[in-house]
């Protein structure tokens, strides 16, 4: 592993097989919920400031990492971040979080250039 990435493993154990919980977790309803929850609100990120944040360490992801609050409630945000030639976005609340292909509309862009982010 490089010096720049870190390894976090966890344990946790379920009362069923792991064909139960992986079927349980890739239910086409659940994920079609989770999808539905997480989905951009038309505004929800207008004003919004990008904070940096740390979720490049606990996603596993290396290189800055940004977040913003949603106008919908302190438990829903935006985050991003640089893996080598790849920007990564999430959405998430209340636990869940989702992978989505972008930045929201009428989000201020996130310029990376010379090993650093410029909001």
């Amino acid at each position: 592993m490089s010096k720049d990435r870190m390894e976090i493993e966890r344990d946790i154990v379920f009362s069923a097989s792991p064909a139960e919980v992986w079927e349980a977790l890739t239910e086409p309803e659940r994920l079609a919920h989770v999808r539905q929850v997480l989905a951009l609100q038309p505004g929800e990120f207008s004003g919004a400031e990008w904070m940096p944040g740390a979720a490049g360490e606990i996603q596993g992801v290396v290189g800055g990492c940004f977040w913003m609050r949603s106008r919908l409630g302190t438990d829903r945000s935006f985050s991003t971040c640089r893996e080598a030639d790849r920007r990564h976005f999430w959405m998430t609340q209340h636990g869940m979080l989702l992978e989505v292909d972008g930045l929201p509309p009428g989000v201020p862009r996130i310029d990376y250039s010379g090993g650093t982010f410029k909001v």
